[in-house]
């Protein structure tokens, strides 16, 4: 988080809106969405102010700092679960979500399954649960 959009380009590639490694979106509130396909998945980077603020992916290439990643089991007979509280969504997904102090991640899982992991700053709006 916080790393710098030239960083991002260096490690990744470059991304521009057709021909580069990554695809750009420009959204709201100046936001920029680089979508770079990667082993296993997507890794979605979200740059606020040339910055990381946000960084998603479906591949199991990545971890959080506990382990959890893309393949990781979560126990759905519970609640909360190693720091994280559940929300449930239709047809057997949920997401289950942990707030640090600069950062929220969100775990998207499918029968117990995580299915793509989310690294959010807390300063930008909220994202939809489900």
């Amino acid at each position: 988080m916080g790393e710098s959009q030239i960083q991002i380009a260096l490690d990744y590639g470059s991304f521009c809106f057709h021909g580069c490694a990554g695809k750009v979106t420009i959204g709201e509130l100046g936001l920029t969405t680089i979508d770079y396909r990667v082993a296993g998945g997507d890794l979605v980077i979200v740059l606020r102010h040339n910055r990381v603020a946000v960084l998603r992916t479906t591949s199991a290439r990545y971890r959080t700092s506990s382990g959890i990643g893309v393949g990781s089991t979560v126990r759905t007979t519970t609640a909360t679960w190693n720091g994280f509280r559940r929300l449930a969504c239709a047809g057997g997904t949920a997401v289950w979500l942990r707030s640090g102090t600069t950062v929220v991640t969100r775990l998207h899982t499918a029968g117990g399954v995580v299915r793509s992991v989310e690294l959010r700053l807390r300063a930008l709006p909220h994202a939809t649960t489900c």
